[in-house]
């Protein structure tokens, strides 16, 4: 194995640690990227979180040099038309695309990279899903300039091998609690966009909100909505969970208010119901533990619990031990002030 294999086989090692840490979710990201430069080599990169269930993208960071274009760069990235796709990736067997080889070497071919990336001089591309065995977490978008050589074969292999890595440090952190979590905006904020997506009227707790969050979730989610109005996923919502600022999960969508006339963004609160089954996804929880724990959380007693299952009180606390030992908690007590505090 010569040096560049090395390498490579030490940022696989690091990876495999990092994502078993308990380094706090864009501390983490950060450290992978550094991980990821030293083996591939890229200057420019994004990471990006996915919501499992509807792959909407729902918050990112990055360093690059066109955040005056991401309106449009998200609203066209929420559809499934574009050259590397996150969707389609994530979607694919094979979770990683370099878009030299996906357009045979013509870049032109991609929207994003034609209408946007080309004039910072962005090169090639390389995207891969962050993806485990519960689904898919994130995305992550490397850019070599244009004078640099385009990503090959086992840069691209690095990445396969990283993805299921990345995406159990995503899921990991996805629903992990952030302690004193701080409070949201009183009431749900309202933007409305009109034909041709200019701000054309909100509620005031709108810029409570995009305090707390990143802007780009409401473009997201417009442009799943385009997306979805042009027959892609058309049992998709355009709908997106996320975490704010201060821990606590917010709920961000889009819908067309009628026929031809705009849209409309609203962000709430989630409430438990909204997270329930991806909390319980991603701590791997079965379908009667799932149905436990939200009995649980309504704060039904063991007895309770036995009558509303059918089953033995012992069975009752043998499916609480598997829970609380996937989870990482020791009580049902830390489990719906803890896990699930950060909800309304």
């Amino acid at each position: 194995m010569g040096s560049k294999g090395r390498v490579r086989s030490r940022c696989r090692e690091q990876l495999e640690r990092l994502a078993g840490s308990r380094t706090g979710a864009e501390e983490a990201r950060r450290e992978a990227i550094d991980l990821l430069g030293t083996a591939i080599g890229f200057e420019r990169w994004c990471s990006l979180l996915l919501d499992p269930d509807t792959l909407v993208i729902g918050q990112g960071i990055g360093h690059n040099d066109w955040s005056a274009e991401l309106p449009r760069l998200n609203v066209v990235s929420a559809g499934l038309e574009d050259v590397n796709n996150h969707t389609m990736l994530a979607r694919s067997r094979d979770h990683v695309g370099v878009l030299s080889a996906a357009t045979g070497n013509d870049l032109a071919r991609s929207w994003h990279w034609r209408e946007i990336l080309a004039r910072y001089g962005v090169g090639d591309e390389l995207s891969c899903a962050a993806v485990d065995e519960r689904g898919a977490w994130g995305t992550f978008l490397l850019w070599r300039d244009s004078d640099d050589p385009p990503f090959d074969a086992e840069d691209a292999q690095l990445m396969r091998d990283a993805s299921a890595v990345l995406g159990r440090m995503l899921r990991r952190q996805a629903v992990a609690p952030t302690g004193d979590a701080g409070a949201l905006p009183a009431e749900a904020g309202v933007l409305l966009l009109d034909t041709a997506l200019r701000p054309a009227g909100s509620t005031p707790s709108i810029r409570d909100w995009f305090t707390l969050l990143n802007p780009g979730a409401a473009w997201n989610v417009v442009g799943r909505l385009l997306a979805i109005e042009r027959g892609e996923d058309p049992g998709q919502p355009a709908r997106v969970r996320i975490r704010t600022g201060t821990g606590r999960w917010a709920i961000v969508e889009a819908a067309r208010l009628e026929a031809e006339a705009g849209i409309a963004v609203t962000i709430r609160p989630a409430g438990t119901g909204d997270v329930l089954d991806l909390v319980c996804r991603a701590h791997g929880l079965s379908a009667r533990e799932r149905e436990l724990v939200a009995l649980v959380i309504e704060g039904l007693d063991t007895r309770e619990l036995a009558e509303q299952l059918f089953i033995s009180r012992y069975t009752v606390q043998d499916h609480l031990k598997s829970v609380f030992a996937k989870v990482g908690v020791g009580s049902r007590r830390e489990l719906v002030s803890g896990v699930f505090a950060q909800t309304a």
